[in-house]
């Protein structure tokens, strides 16, 4: 195949590149639409997980493929520039797990959930609450830059709250499981799904599962922290106005 490419006109190149492109940009689409189905039948945040992760992957794979192209054709004309054409691929590949991800967090807002951060695709597990407290500094936090944004993000969120968290993993455990989750979430909970990385640094701390800060998985995207902000926000302000009725 490879070779072929290399061997080819400039044109047939491009109408290889398109095809393939196509191909991939419309099992995105299927795969897409197929984890909206999940989610609005079941009514679980983050079932889109693996359909998402599939999803994000096709088109990583499109980009890949235009990458994986010109490679070929740039390391036959310019082997000077072929560490670098590798490095392109490289990133490219890499960029799946983020697509994936926001892919997953799309879906599941416009699904009506109230608060969705996905989990690492490759690992995670069920727990049965986490509470959002107060962040402490600590001398490993020496990142200025880290500290301010992170008390910034977190300033604002009514400590004490408690949600419930879910990850891929818990998504293909039996139903009962799911079930479970659901009803809780339903009592007045929030079904939340939360990076892994939130895991490390001064995410969730060990062995009590009490979180400290909530961390986006990727790092420029803030926007999951609002959601989570807005939402306790705007419950903590219904629960004022209905004591200060109760008072009058």
């Amino acid at each position: 195949m490879i070779s072929k490419i290399i061997t080819a006109k400039d044109g047939q190149v491009m109408v290889m590149a398109a095809v393939a492109v196509a191909v991939l940009m419309l099992a995105t689409v299927m795969v897409y639409y197929l984890g909206e189905t999940m989610v609005a039948k079941i009514r679980l945040a983050n079932a889109v997980d693996a359909s998402a992760q599939a999803g994000g992957a096709c088109l990583a794979s499109c980009l890949n493929l235009v990458v994986q192209l010109n490679w070929a054709r740039v390391s036959a004309t310019e082997p000077a520039h072929r560490e670098m054409a590798k490095q392109a691929q490289i990133m490219v590949v890499a960029s799946a797990p983020v697509l994936a991800i926001l892919v997953a967090t799309e879906t599941g807002l416009r699904n009506g959930a109230a608060v969705v951060v996905p989990l690492n695709f490759l690992g995670g597990v069920a727990m049965p609450d986490l509470e959002v407290r107060e962040p402490k500094k600590r001398w490993w936090m020496f990142w200025k830059e880290y500290m301010v944004d992170a008390q910034r993000r977190t300033h604002n969120l009514p400590y004490g709250k408690r949600f419930i968290i879910m990850g891929g993993a818990a998504v293909r455990q039996p139903l009962p499981l799911l079930s479970k989750l659901r009803d809780k979430s339903d009592r007045g909970g929030v079904m939340v799904a939360i990076s892994e990385s939130a895991v490390h640094g001064s995410g969730l701390v060990w062995p009590d599962f009490k979180a400290s800060l909530v961390k986006f998985h990727a790092g420029g995207i803030g926007e999951g922290v609002d959601w989570v902000r807005n939402y306790f926000g705007e419950k903590l302000n219904q629960e004022n106005k209905e004591k200060d009725k109760e008072k009058d």
